[in-house]
């Protein structure tokens, strides 16, 4: 497995196949967002699942014993992020959480990660903070 160091630069992140065989549910309501989201994991060849909001990424995740890391928006329709979150934790607790938030303001970081979330980004996020969040998830949680 790959170890992380802090001060990787992208070329070095940015291996083929990174993620070969993990499965990366995306909860994001906004396309744009999710397609973003998706071109800077293209090079790593992890399966990326789509859930428009809360309530389709719980219906996700009970039909799907396989998935390794949730991408979740904070901000959506139906059942909002925190909702959603919530109900993972009862029933995959080990599965690693990651807050995405375009609306984060002062001490919003500090609240997701006292609730429990793996790691609170801010939107526009970097695809080098995200590959390096998500592979530090994942080898966390094997």
């Amino acid at each position: 497995m790959i170890q992380t160091t802090p001060n990787k630069d992208l070329e070095q992140l940015l291996k083929p196949n990174l993620f070969e065989s993990v499965n990366i549910l995306i909860a994001e309501d906004d396309e744009t967002n999710y397609f973003l989201i998706k071109e800077y994991l293209e090079f790593s060849n992890a399966n990326l699942i789509w859930a428009q909001d809360g309530k389709e990424a719980i219906d996700i995740l009970n039909q799907n014993n396989n998935i390794h890391l949730v991408l979740m928006d904070i901000q959506m329709p139906v059942m909002n992020g925190y909702d959603a979150f919530n109900l993972i934790k009862k029933s995959h607790p080990k599965i690693p959480v990651i807050a995405l938030s375009a609306y984060a303001v002062s001490g919003d970081r500090e609240k997701g990660l006292r609730l429990g979330f793996s790691e609170y980004l801010s939107k526009p996020v970097s695809r080098k903070k995200l590959v390096e969040i998500i592979l530090q998830k994942i080898e966390g949680s094997c």
